[in-house]
């Protein structure tokens, strides 16, 4: 599959990318939940916290903090789930379609399709199976009883965009604080790269990807910083490998 400008295939894709995801994130969950050994050591442990992740099985996932009586949080991207948490974020805001403070009309408009997409699972089995000791409620309760909501991104580099108390912007607290000595063949990297070097590091969310649609990616990019000489250090999740290139 290639690279698309139709908003009616890309939106087909998110939500194709989304249940794979989902029914991944499901396999594991429950292989968690079965682990009568693992989840008493849960149990036992005490745990007064749990931040949690929107994507991958939540459903199943979100069980856990529930069943344990924790409060707890979600870690997510605004648009995917800003109506939620009830942020007052309206499609002509900044979004993950635009490049810019002003979206165009039609930017705006995939940006209100996907903000109203119903991405929440059924979730009654999971209850029914796993959580006997509490009321059951469905993924819409479940999420609306959140104590926080803590967002991707940086008030520092992002456009204006509104925020409720509930809401933590926690872009750069992810990063680590504590600094590491360079290899010595980055460092030899670095020295040679005289236009300057640019590091790329797209995560988890590289998987997400079909391959067709990451490779392209990666070539596109490699080709427009060519004309200005400058280097690159790829870290791609998928492959688990650093990949270096001029």
């Amino acid at each position: 599959m290639g690279l698309t400008t139709s908003p009616i295939q890309l939106m087909r894709t998110t939500a194709e990318i989304l249940t794979d995801r989902a029914r991944q994130g499901e396999r594991y969950c429950m292989q968690l939940l079965d682990n009568d050994q693992m989840m008493h050591h849960i149990r036992e442990t005490g745990y007064e916290f749990a931040i949690m992740d929107l994507i991958g099985g939540p459903a199943c996932y979100f069980t856990i903090p529930y069943s344990l009586g924790i409060p707890y949080a979600t870690m997510s991207l605004d648009l995917t789930s800003a109506h939620l948490f009830r942020v007052p974020r309206i499609s002509s805001f900044p979004n993950i379609f635009s490049l810019s403070n002003q979206p165009t009309f039609l930017q705006r408009l995939e940006a209100f399709i996907v903000g109203r997409t119903d991405f929440l699972q059924d979730n009654r089995n999971y209850m029914e199976k796993y959580v006997t000791n509490r009321p059951h409620l469905d993924m819409l309760e479940i999420f609306r009883r959140q104590s926080l909501w803590l967002l991707l991104e940086d008030s520092s580099v992002n456009y204006p965009l509104p925020h409720m108390p509930n809401t933590i912007a926690v872009g750069d607290i992810m990063s680590r604080a504590q600094e590491r000595p360079l290899s010595d063949e980055l460092k030899e990297f670095i020295s040679r790269s005289i236009n300057g070097v640019i590091l790329v590091s797209l995560g988890r969310f590289y998987d997400l990807l079909p391959p067709a649609i990451s490779q392209r990616l990666c070539e596109a990019f490699t080709e427009a910083v060519k004309r200005f000489g400058v280097s690159i250090i790829w870290k791609l999740n998928a492959e688990g490998l650093r990949v270096l290139s001029k």
